[in-house]
């Protein structure tokens, strides 16, 4: 695999003085955390449901709840805290550690949902959550805090949040959503899928089934490749 990076990771080292040898780019839900898991718990409170992560086979989430529910099972992203308190992937502290030192520079980039502001708090047809001034969300604040919380070797100005991922500088993106692993082929650009019941339908060698998986093509696509 050809460094996509590399001309202008190069500049980069020479000036910040630093002495990277490539830029891995972590999605953060179900790549780094375990958010499905706190996702159906709170989905699961709110419903009366019994799903598990297994049973989130679909990316669009309407088409794995009861129709009476349809949209509003997207609400539940406005939960204050939702993307906060989530317990980190296995392995996630070690291997990002282990690859800081090995020379990578590590960046998060993932596509936060909108949030609400305090007076914004009552959504769908009931009140999911009693309004006050303190409740209220934010998920890309939830999401520095938890990377600032579980992964403290990474940088906060290595956070980038955004949906096109291909237009931010890298040389290996790891990630779990099928339409970003598509797009990414399409482009020819390198990645792995991180492999969910939701992406099961592509047909892929670039699968990984955990974070120590991704360690090791990652050493094998770019620490060990002639540059």
């Amino acid at each position: 695999m050809m460094f996509s990076n590399q001309k202008f990771l190069q500049q980069q080292n020479e000036i910040f003085h630093t002495d990277y040898v490539a830029t891995i780019a972590f999605d953060l839900d179900d790549v780094c955390n375990q958010f499905n898991q706190r996702y159906a718990e709170v989905l699961n409170d709110t419903f009366g449901l019994s799903l598990t992560i297994e049973d989130i086979t679909e990316w669009d989430l309407t088409k794995v709840v009861p129709p009476y529910i349809g949209p509003k099972v997207y609400d539940l992203f406005k939960k204050p805290g939702l993307f906060r308190y989530i317990e980190p992937a296995p392995y996630v502290v070690e291997v990002m550690q282990r690859l800081t030192d090995r020379g990578f520079d590590i960046i998060i980039i993932s596509d936060p949902p909108s949030g609400h502001a305090y007076s914004d708090v009552i959504f769908g047809d009931e009140p999911y959550f009693v309004p006050d001034d303190n409740n209220h969300s934010n998920p890309c604040d939830d999401k520095r805090a938890w990377v600032a919380e579980h992964l403290p070797m990474i940088p906060k100005s290595n956070l980038f949040f955004g949906q096109q991922k291909y237009r931010v500088r890298f040389d290996l993106l790891i990630d779990d959503k099928p339409d970003t692993f598509e797009l990414f082929q399409k482009f020819g650009l390198p990645i792995l899928l991180m492999d969910k019941p939701y992406n099961r339908h592509i047909q892929t060698d670039n699968r990984i089934t955990n974070l120590l998986e991704a360690e090791e093509k990652i050493y094998e696509l770019l620490l060990y490749a002639p540059v």
